[in-house]
């Protein structure tokens, strides 16, 4: 069961309360497992790949992604 979590652990790991982390998982944003249809696990690496899926990029990377857009197209960087 290592691979695993219970609400309560998520929430202290990711510092989120156990209602958001409900809400989620009833809305089946967050995947989980419930084996006795009460209680919800959640598997680590699917948390983390969801984390992860969520990732806002930076501020210095959006204008670097401008700048390069801006290159290809043959104009110049203001």
């Amino acid at each position: 069961m290592e691979n695993f979590i219970s609400i309560k652990g998520l929430s202290d790991q990711l510092g989120l309360s156990k209602s958001y982390i409900y809400k989620l998982s009833s809305g089946n944003i967050l995947p989980k497992y419930c084996p006795s249809g009460k209680l919800i696990f959640f598997k680590k690496s699917e948390v983390e790949a969801w984390l992860e899926s969520h990732r806002i990029a930076s501020q210095a990377e959006l204008e670097s992604e401008i700048d390069l857009t801006n290159y290809r197209n043959g104009r110049r960087s203001l």
